[in-house]
């Protein structure tokens, strides 16, 4: 996958990196990648448990990720 690459989880460290992966990405006139990670619930008896895709999360992380394009 040519361009650049970032992680986010919605941590201060995620946020700082997108940030500058944002300039990065202008300054070299590379694409950008951002990938949105949640934390996955696991049960008590061990092993994760599906998370349904939860339409509010996935239009918030859009919504972040369409500010640091403007």
């Amino acid at each position: 996958m040519p361009g650049i690459i970032v992680g986010i989880d919605g941590s201060d460290h995620s946020r700082r990196a997108r940030q500058w992966t944002v300039g990065e990405a202008a300054v070299r006139h590379a694409p950008l990648t951002v990938l949105t990670v949640r934390t996955v619930m696991a049960p008590h008896w061990g092993g994760p448990v599906p998370d349904p895709d939860d339409p509010a999360v996935l239009e918030q992380a859009r919504k972040e990720v369409q500010k640091e394009k403007a």
